[in-house]
């Protein structure tokens, strides 16, 4: 789950239920640049990441979400100050 979105300063993703197979987060801007990148330890347990946006242009992002086995990607909305 993606809240808020869209966002202004901030945003999560949040697990139901915690996940322990989580390997990276990365946020990409329109044209495909990485802009945040967060990895993870195998085995380690998080039930929600939050995010900053504030030091990023308004626009749309996309939130890969890169597990063990899968991945997922969702748009993020950033909008104006």
């Amino acid at each position: 789950l993606l809240y808020p979105n869209p966002a202004v300063t901030k945003t999560a993703v949040q697990f139901f239920p915690a996940v322990n197979s989580l390997k990276a987060i990365q946020l990409s801007d329109a044209k495909g640049r990485i802009v945040l990148s967060y990895q993870y330890k195998p085995g380690q347990s998080l039930n929600v990441q939050e995010i900053s946006l504030a030091l990023l242009p308004a626009g749309i992002y996309f939130l890969k979400i890169e597990y063990t086995d899968k991945s997922i990607t969702e748009k993020l909305i950033k909008m104006p100050q």
